[in-house]
């Protein structure tokens, strides 16, 4: 009787993991050709996994500084009420699509782009990374920002 039992328990257990797998199907976004190669490329991970990079990118700047990263997120745009420039951004939304907050990496560019892309429009950056302690936490850059959108 108790084999029976742990073989039940065992097929029910393998049997629901199997129907219910969720794993998120990486981003489909399109091959880039850079002058300057990218030493991370980040651009096909899944958003969870890209929001975990991220957040090791914070936590451990030292280890990131001075890379050259290429990564996929949405286009942003906001202001320094402190001097009044406009900072651009590449947004980086949660596993779910709900949560951007403290996922904006900063972008410089050597010289403004001149189509930049509309507000939401799915972009791809590739910049050298950088940090600035900001009022309240660090500020992840990309210095030398190239910037592509696809659909």
């Amino acid at each position: 009787m108790r084999k029976f039992i742990i073989c039940a328990m065992s097929a029910i257990l393998l049997g629901g993991c199997a129907a219910r797998d969720k794993t998120p199907v990486p981003k489909e976004v399109p091959q880039i050709e850079s002058a300057i190669p990218a030493d991370m490329d980040l651009t096909f991970m899944s958003n969870t996994v890209l929001m975990s990079e991220v957040t090791n990118m914070r936590v451990h700047p030292e280890e990131y500084q001075d890379k050259v990263v290429r990564l996929a997120g949405t286009f942003g745009v906001q202001q320094d009420v402190s001097n009044k420039s406009v900072i651009y951004n590449c947004d980086i939304t949660d596993g779910t699509g709900c949560c951007p907050s403290g996922s904006s990496i900063q972008l410089f560019f050597e010289e403004e782009p001149e189509n930049l892309p509309t507000l939401g429009e799915n972009i791809i950056v590739q910049g050298v990374v950088n940090y600035d302690k900001g009022t309240y936490y660090m500020n992840m850059q990309l210095l030398h920002a190239e910037i592509w959108t696809y659909d």
